[in-house]
């Protein structure tokens, strides 16, 4: 049986499956989604639905996780690009 990396989802902590999830990295204050997942730093995952991001933006939480004040167009590309 094959191992299955599960992570936390910043938003509503729940463990899933890697595969289920953004991973987000911060690089100047600036957030984005690490397609490739390998790139090294500090990093977090969120849900690949629209309420964990939403909740994500409205309420700030990347600034609690990556313990700086990330800038809001940080949030307004992460809606844009999960919504299409």
């Amino acid at each position: 049986m094959k191992h299955i990396p599960q992570r936390m989802c910043i938003v509503c902590r729940q463990s899933k499956d890697k595969s289920e999830l953004y991973k987000l990295k911060n690089e100047q204050n600036t957030v984005y989604i690490d397609e490739t997942n390998f790139s090294a730093g500090r990093s977090c995952y969120i849900c690949k639905n629209n309420l964990c991001i939403e909740k994500c933006a409205k309420t700030h939480t990347l600034d609690k996780v990556f313990r700086k004040k990330i800038n809001e167009q940080s949030y307004q590309n992460l809606l844009e690009k999960i919504n299409g």
